[in-house]
């Protein structure tokens, strides 16, 4: 069987190393864009309705027709 001879002049040279992570703290002051709602309990702990859920002001929604073509 032939044995293959090294290229002239061609070293191979493999170095297994580990890489320690670095650890870095992160510098960027965080920012929330989105809406956000409150969630409220419906109700109390002892089963009775939570009054702070309780909507107050009546919603209205004015009635919209679009336009015949």
């Amino acid at each position: 069987m032939a044995t293959e001879l090294p290229r002239p002049g061609v070293e191979v040279v493999q170095e297994f190393q580990t890489v320690s992570p670095t650890i870095v703290t992160p510098t960027l002051v965080p920012c929330n864009i989105a809406p956000f709602f409150e969630v409220i309990e419906v109700l109390n702990a002892d089963g009775t309705n939570n009054s702070d859920a309780q909507l107050t002001d009546p919603y209205e929604q004015l009635e919209l027709t679009p336009p015949e073509a």
